[in-house]
Order: structure tokens, then sequence, then C-alpha cells
């Protein structure tokens, strides 16, 4: 039993979003095999989308896409938001149609590389999710470039520190850092420094002594399982957990209570019923 904080449908990995609809039901079997539910966002318009739409359009055809997938498929999916900071009213008008009117359907926000996430842009987004108790996905991720790491970001990309700024702005929220950080000895650095940042696993290789240093810094209880399917697999993520020496309460935090615990009430009641 698997509580997956960080995948996302075909559509993601596809150039043409239209030739994903035939992969979801392979996506929702492999799912199934290991008994995964997962939060998913669709960060980039998803199929059927009309042409010519504006910037500040293209979350809420993201959103429905997951919206979409999340109907058709409640026992394994729910969705994150995903809003674009630099537009705030369309913003939070799109926070309060998923996240307060669509509460079957969406769990939490994820955030991507729109805007640094410690951007001012990012802060009327932040008080909407304080007053709601809606935790938030943040992609993180540290690329080594010719100036040293992080020189190599993408632009807008958030680094291990811009998170811990964020999060230590907004001490209410509770955030999933996602990817680790990418390289995680940066990761765990920073988010040790609070207590509202727990490290999502999801992403990258399955690198020798990774989860060691995320159990030694944190500790079990402030790790939460992803994969980041589709790009990723269940199994391969999973065996980085597998692999470290962890007892069986400590085994079940860490693939699905801590993160049962951090969402809560914004979890399904179907899903509470069964990772309680």
């Amino acid at each position: 039993m698997l509580l997956d904080v960080h995948a996302h449908p075909p559509a993601m990995g596809e150039a043409d979003p239209s030739q994903a609809k035939a992969k979801v039901p392979a996506y929702i079997a492999a799912l199934e095999r290991f008994d995964v539910r997962a939060i998913a966002s669709q960060l980039r318009p998803g199929p059927n989308t009309p042409e010519g739409i504006h910037e500040s359009e293209r979350p809420h055809y993201g959103n429905e896409y997951a919206a979409q997938l999340a109907r058709h498929y409640p026992d394994r999916l729910i969705g994150y938001c995903h809003v674009d900071p630099r537009y705030t009213k369309e913003a939070l008008a799109e926070l309060e149609l998923r996240l307060l009117e669509q509460r079957d359907l969406f769990a939490a926000l994820k955030l991507h590389s729109l805007v640094y996430c410690d951007d001012p842009l990012d802060d009327p987004i932040m008080e909407f999710c304080a007053a709601h108790d809606i935790p938030v996905l943040q992609h993180t991720w540290k690329k080594v470039g010719s100036e040293g790491p992080g020189s190599g970001n993408n632009p807008n990309e958030a680094t291990p520190e811009r998170l811990l700024n964020l999060a230590r702005r907004h001490p209410k929220v509770r955030f999933f850092g996602g990817h680790g950080g990418g390289d995680w000895e940066w990761g765990v650095a920073a988010y040790k420094q609070v207590d509202n940042i727990w490290l999502d696993i999801g992403g990258g290789e399955a690198i020798h002594g990774f989860m060691d240093l995320a159990l030694r810094a944190l500790g079990p209880s402030r790790i939460v399982f992803g994969t980041d399917i589709w790009g990723r697999s269940v199994p391969s993520q999973v065996s980085r957990v597998l692999a470290c020496d962890l007892g069986d309460e400590d085994l079940e935090r860490v693939l699905w209570r801590n993160a049962a615990a951090v969402l809560g009430n914004r979890l399904p009641a179907s899903w509470r019923e069964r990772f309680r």
C-alpha cells in the first residue's frame, strides 16, 4: 500500500498530449499492480485544450485534465491544482475552484518553475493555503553548472534554499520538497532547518546512500514517498526505500503514513479509511 505524493499523468510525457489517452489504462494498471494511490499534477494544458489560449489560462486547462482523470479513477488518482503566480487574480480563482469547490477532485497545490518559489508573487497563494490548510508540493532541484551548484538550474527553478526561505516566511504551510532537492545533500541540509518541509523522494535515480543520508538527517517521520511517475516507475522508487534497514513502522511512515498525516482530510474519505 503506497501513497504517492508526486505523480503526473501520461500527457505530461507526450509532445502531443492527444496521444496520451491510449496510455492511461496502462498507467492506472501500474498503480493498481503496486496498490498505489497518487496525487497527480498536469503542468501543461491537457488534451482538447482550445487553440490560442493566453498563458494565464494554461493552468486552468491542465487542472481540468487532472480533474477528468480523478473523476474517472477516484480510487487511484486525485489532483494537484497548479497555478501561475504571475497572474494573482487568475491563480486565486483557480485555487477557489479546485481546492474549495472541487475538494473531491483536488488535494493540494503543486508549484514548479514559473517564478522562483521565494518570489513575493507566491505570497498571496501561500496565504490562501495557510488559511485553508492546503499542503504544497514544490519542485526543487540543484544542478551543477559552470559556476557551481545551482548554476545549472533552469530559469526560475527552485533550489532547496529557496524553498527554505518560503517555508520560513509561511510557517503555517506544510510543504513537500520535491525530488529531495535533486542533490539530496543540499535538500536535507535545507529542510532539516524547519519543521514544515517533508522530503519527497520521487524522481531521479535510486542513487546509493541518498535514503540513508535523509534518514540520518531528517528521520523517518520527515520523508514521504513519491515516484514522479509517468517519468519514473513505481518499483524504481520503492527500491530506494526497501533497500534501507527500516522496521515495519518506519517503513509504513515513509511509504504512506507521513503523507496521509500531512494531507489529512484533504484526501478523499475512501482514501482516509484506507490510510488510517
